[in-house]
């Protein structure tokens, strides 16, 4: 019963932004599912030669979706609507539901996998709160958020519980049965998930590990073929994975595992030339020479390996493109404690128990339990350190961090020292421990969940804030959160679609590819996944460019004059004097004062933060800077200010200031250019698609672009105007503006606003 309360909890928060926001895509990567599901739905769930080659993504190659993309997630969305349909529901909002379905069902699964390894229901239940209620647990099964990792955790969590069973089992036949069950499971995780390889390599880990815990048996090796067998089965038919992963991907694990095995049984019944008999001593050795040579061949990429994968073992250091996206970023000690941190003392001191216990009597009952103990510790730890390395790997070290500590509670509550079947050390000391364990992490994930339902009470899909984060907005009544809610994108891509020709070229960041294609119907030069570096190099070389780059480079990929369009976006900050009729407006400060106690003896002035903060990471992915920069600051484009108090300012993008070379370059580098002069035409109505609550721009008789050029030491902010020369083979075609904070007095209206960009390339 308290399980499926958590259960029910854990879904109402997942629910959250649906109910307070309505279900829609959120982020990026959910607009392609949708756009999987939308063809499966239309062509049939069989009408795959459609994805080999499709057009108006990454134009002019186009990309084939087969080999490209995990279509599982659109595919069973398509094959269960009529499900959804009867619910009343759209295939996007059926699709948007996906993550709380399988939030809810990986809470149920996980507690069952704990009671499965440790027979403790406590257990179970610890790891069930964790999961229902830790941030990090939340992120990637939170509604319209349809993300790969998170649906694919009740994948992998059935995958270990048939493992386990399989194991087991005492009927050889059941016992084969449920192995190439738990492969196929495995297998069919490539469907869904990138990250199949944690299934193939738990299961490598697992064949690996068993000759330390017991002597191997035939009927083992036997169970771990079929789940070799079953991961063949599940994933030869998959064009993203095929037969080569087994020869030259890391699959190449599982069967050099089940090769060792062999060899090891076999040493079990006879010396072997060179190695002699089976002993645990020598197999820890044998081990350790295979985990370095692993090391070494992943290093030297003699197999394919994911970079995700060598980037989260800090094997190969980030590309520029790589580095730009913000889940590959490195994450905080404090960050992983906030999402995570008590059930990661309590899996670091379960695995300190474990250990000790072991030692004190190395003789257990069921070995095959002790094996998949280790292995959910192995893998908490190892994805721990990825997650530390790399923030997309939040979602996956939460998990197993959870079943973790739910199996160090359930060892203690039951007495895991156990001889011929019988408990032989079950005291009050370990129930108490038990006890207090399990009620720290239930007051714990209580605080958690608040946490977690406060924030997805103000996380609204991103293409309804435009990426923006929620505001402290101070009030009459104190301050206030608010959502920046606005239809500056929703108007922007519904002009696209509705008042360009079918056949148009969008230029724009490949962050917001998805959207573009799957919303209007248009052609994109790159989309949301990022699989083609090159084609993304030209981008930013077109974007950071001048005018007279872009028009070159366009030419050459073949574009069309007045029916190629550059959209971008920026977040500008202003105030409308209502008196004069004038009004100022600048690109989103980032502002630090100097702070000589510190040792920061210059102020730092950053423009943006859309796409201006954005060009940092194409400056470097065009290399027109340093690809591994550290920072944009004391670059070609970044320039210095002395304010009146002889404080130095350093400013990117280099806007004002010196040297004069910089300033020339910025302001003549096409996004910043079209950026600021596109600014002139707010207050033009046969271009300006205004949102709700912008209308006072339609009073500013004079708009002059700015940036902050220093903050005064009591706080004000000085702006400086601005005004790049006119573009020549750009005008601008739409811009749209988005409002989601407006304060007015008597005199002025101060505002923050979200405008997007749609120029059309003339030539």
């Amino acid at each position: 019963m308290l399980v499926i309360a958590l259960a029910l909890i854990g879904g109402y928060i997942r629910l959250l932004p649906a109910l307070n926001y309505g279900l829609e895509m959120d982020a990026n990567d959910p607009w392609i599912a949708y756009w999987l599901a939308e063809y499966f739905h239309e062509n049939g769930l069989f009408a795959f030669d459609g994805l080999r080659h499709v057009d108006s993504f990454w134009w002019p190659n186009g990309r084939d979706f087969l080999k490209g993309e995990k279509i599982g997630v659109s595919w069973l969305a398509a094959a269960t609507y009529p499900i959804g349909e009867s619910l009343g529901l759209t295939l996007k909002e059926w699709l948007a539901l996906f993550p709380v379905f399988a939030g809810v069902l990986a809470i149920l699964l996980s507690y069952m996998l704990v009671v499965e390894l440790t027979g403790s229901r406590l257990g179970g239940v610890v790891t069930a709160s964790i999961f229902a209620l830790y941030p990090g647990a939340i992120v990637r099964t939170t509604v319209n958020f349809v993300e790969k990792t998170g649906i694919a955790i009740p994948l992998l969590t059935l995958f270990y519980i048939l493992i386990i069973k399989s194991l087991k089992e005492s009927d050889e036949r059941k016992a084969l049965i449920k192995g190439l069950l738990a492969g196929v499971t495995g297998g069919l995780i490539g469907f869904f998930w990138g990250g199949y390889d944690v299934a193939i390599v738990s299961l490598a880990a697992l064949i690996l590990l068993d000759p330390l815990i017991s002597k191997p048996s035939e009927g083992r090796l036997r169970v771990y073929a079929s789940a070799i067998a079953g991961t063949l089965l599940a994933t030869a038919p998959n064009p993203v994975v095929g037969i080569s992963y087994y020869y030259k991907d890391i699959g190449v694990s599982l069967i050099a595992a089940i090769a060792i095995y062999a060899i090891i049984l076999e040493a079990t019944k006879r010396p072997l030339p060179l190695y002699g008999s089976y002993t645990k001593l020598k197999y820890a050795w044998t081990l350790s020479v295979f985990i370095v040579l692993g090391i070494i061949t992943l290093s030297s990429g003699l197999i394919r390996v994911s970079g995700r994968i060598l980037m989260a073992l800090g094997i190969r250091q980030l590309s520029p493109l790589a580095e730009s996206v913000q889940e590959h970023q490195p994450v905080t000690w404090s960050t992983i404690f906030d999402n995570y941190g008590i059930p990661l003392i309590i899996t670091l001191a379960g695995a300190i128990y474990y250990i000790a216990t072991r030692i004190a009597t190395p003789r257990a009952i069921n070995p095959r339990r002790d094996l998949l103990i280790i292995l959910m510790y192995i893998m908490s730890l190892l994805l721990v350190y990825n997650n530390k390395q790399l923030a997309y790997f939040t979602q996956m070290a939460s998990y197993f961090v959870s079943v973790s500590a739910g199996v160090s509670v359930g060892l203690i509550a039951s007495g895991i020292i156990e001889r011929r079947g019988k408990v032989i050390e079950r005291n009050a000391i370990k129930i108490l421990a038990a006890g207090f364990i399990t009620l720290t992490v239930l007051i714990s994930t209580g605080y958690y969940g608040y946490s977690a339902y406060t924030t997805n009470q103000y996380r609204a899909p991103q293409i309804l804030t435009s990426g923006l984060g929620p505001f402290l907005f101070p009030g009459q009544e104190g301050t206030t959160i608010k959502v920046p809610l606005n239809k500056a994108w929703i108007n922007a891509l519904e002009y696209i679609k509705n008042s360009t020709r079918e056949d148009a070229l969008i230029v724009s960041w490949w962050d917001y590819g998805y959207w573009i294609t799957v919303y209007t119907g248009r052609k994109t030069m790159a989309d949301g996944a990022t699989a083609n570096e090159t084609h993304i190099r030209l981008l930013a070389q077109i974007l950071t460019g001048t005018e007279g780059d872009a028009n070159y480079l366009l030419r050459k990929i073949g574009a069309e004059p007045n029916n190629t369009y550059v959209v971008f976006y920026e977040v500008f900050r202003g105030q409308l004097d209502k008196n004069q009729s004038t009004m100022i407006i600048f690109p989103e400060p980032g502002i630090q004062r100097p702070d000589p106690a510190r040792g920061l003896f210059f102020g730092i002035v950053t423009h943006g933060s859309a796409d201006f903060a954005k060009s940092f990471q194409m400056l470097k992915i065009s290399y027109k800077i340093d690809p591994f920069a550290p920072s944009a600051l004391f670059t070609a484009y970044s320039t210095e200010v002395v304010d009146d108090a002889n404080m130095r300012w350093i400013h990117f993008p280099g806007f004002v200031g010196v040297p004069e070379e910089n300033r020339t370059r910025v302001l003549n580098t096409l996004l910043y250019k079209l950026g600021l002069y596109g600014l002139t035409y707010l207050s033009d109505p046969n271009i300006t698609i205004l949102d709700e609550g912008c209308g006072f721009m339609e009073k500013a008789g004079l708009v002059m672009p700015a940036v902050i050029a220093y903050s005064t030491i009591d706080g004000n902010l000085r702006p400086q105007i601005v005004l790049p020369a006119e573009p020549k083979s750009f005008e601008p075609a739409a811009i749209s503006v988005g409002c989601p904070i407006v304060r007015e007095d008597s005199r002025t209206i101060s505002f923050v606003s979200v405008i997007v960009y749609i120029y059309k390339w003339i030539g």
